[in-house]
């Protein structure tokens, strides 16, 4: 290339012209230093997309299990580089709202259940956002399809298991002393005319009945009053047989 442009005339901005001696040039080679070599690794957009997935990811854990620390910091400092990244890239304001419509049909069926009909509608959401997140001039700056995808699916199906155990976590009520002896098997250790000692799990408890139950029957605890449980027959008890 320098032999070629030996001797070449060319116009500089101001008008003037030069001839290029480019016969006994010296080379210099300048290599990037770690700031630079670091900074394109980051800028890279896969690298952006991943860090983005999963920063959201453990931010998301640390919220659900409070007090871990390690996924909350992980997760902060992974988004920012993802920010800081994608804040250099050309960024396409269509591909973000995919990207938070996306997400809102995840978090929906999650939440209320549409048979995978609106998680395959958030993932794909996902995927043509990724995809077409950067507009890249030149196809080395854009998203590989392959991570779009696999990132995408990875991503949808993570969120969608994971919020429903939070939302399935959140409609159990929490039964902790006798609140946890509703809906146990009893069983009588005296008769109960209305009042009693039954066993529940191995413990003797105090309990009221509804109606004369007799030793031994097996009944079911359904409420109590402080520390006296409310107990009714499990099972329907069959009439005597009478002797022929």
């Amino acid at each position: 290339m320098l032999r070629a442009l030996d001797g070449r005339k060319i116009t500089r901005i101001d008008g003037s012209k030069l001839t290029l001696h480019l016969a006994n040039a010296r080379i210099e080679v300048l290599k990037p230093t770690l700031r630079e070599e670091l900074l394109g690794w980051l800028v890279n957009p896969n690298i952006a997309l991943l860090f983005g997935v999963c920063g959201a990811l453990l931010i998301y854990l640390e919220f659900n299990t409070p007090g871990t620390i390690v996924p909350g910091a992980l997760g902060t400092l992974m988004l920012l580089l993802a920010v800081f990244a994608l804040d250099l890239l050309p960024i396409r304001f269509t591909s973000v709202l995919l990207l938070i419509a996306a997400l809102v049909l995840l978090l929906l069926e999650a939440k209320f259940g549409g048979h995978g009909a609106l998680a395959i509608a958030g993932i794909v959401c996902l995927t043509f956002g990724t995809l077409t997140l950067v507009a890249a001039p030149v196809p080395e700056m854009a998203v590989n399809p392959w991570v779009a995808i696999a990132v995408s699916a990875a991503f949808g199906s993570i969120t969608v298991f994971l919020v429903r155990l939070a939302v399935r976590a959140r409609r159990m009520k929490s039964r902790l002393g006798v609140d946890a002896m509703v809906g146990c098997l009893a069983k009588a250790m005296e008769q109960l005319n209305p009042e009693g000692h039954v066993l529940v799990e191995g413990e003797i408890w105090r309990a009221v009945a509804t109606q004369p139950v007799p030793a031994g029957a097996p009944l079911r605890v359904v409420g109590h009053e402080q520390f006296l449980l409310r107990v009714e027959l499990a099972a329907p008890q069959r009439p005597p047989q009478s002797a022929v």
